[in-house]
């Protein structure tokens, strides 16, 4: 029996914004936003899990491409106003359903964020459409480790085979099945209530 189901925040509940953040940090930088993309990969484990935060990564940008380190704080301006467009933005017809889940099952967000993310995400009213919030940031671990989907599970009083898990990113996905989460990738909402309609 199903008791929980767990979903990703960017491209579901939200529009993903995350290509739109890096052409407007690369075009502050003047570089191509591939480049952006490969180099804030590279540091997206440390910034996702609280190592160090997002301006920092931002420092460490800077610093590789020889530029002044203390330009940080304009270049994580850009990505909050650019993040904000997008939390401002939620799915209706997703949080509708998502209402008529929490009827029957708890509902709970899983997202890989930064530290300077977090009180804007909490103070976003879509939040309260969901019986918890859990932050890669605030659990120093990021999905696909299967540690923190066994937290989730943990802190929800689940079992694996009690869950669900959404996401739009396959490797999130595959992470959570590796602990035994029925997950299902994330492409629109009828195709997931598709997905679901055998299992709840």
């Amino acid at each position: 029996m199903i008791k929980c189901i767990i979903f990703d925040m960017g491209g579901i509940i939200v529009p993903e914004d995350t290509p739109d953040i890096r052409a407007a940090v690369a075009k502050e930088l003047g570089i191509d936003a591939h480049k952006l993309t490969e180099m804030m990969n590279e540091l997206y484990p440390y910034y996702t899990t609280g190592k160090i935060t997002l301006q920092e990564a931002y420092g460490k940008v800077l610093e590789s491409l020889g530029k002044n380190k203390s330009e940080s704080k304009k270049l994580l301006d850009i990505n909050i106003k650019v993040l904000s467009r997008r939390m401002f933005n939620p799915y209706p017809d997703v949080l509708e359903y998502v209402d008529s889940l929490r009827k029957k099952y708890k509902v709970v967000l899983l997202t890989n964020t930064e530290l300077e993310i977090i009180e804007l995400f909490n103070a976003q009213p879509f939040i309260k459409h969901f019986d918890k919030f859990f932050k890669s940031v605030e659990l120093k671990m990021m999905k696909p480790n299967p540690d923190i989907y066994l937290h989730v599970l943990k802190e929800m009083g689940c079992k694996p085979s009690e869950a669900i898990f959404v996401d739009d990113k396959p490797e999130n996905v595959e992470g959570a099945a590796k602990v035994g989460i029925k997950s299902f990738v994330y492409k629109d909402l009828a195709t997931l209530k598709k997905d679901l309609s055998n299992i709840i």
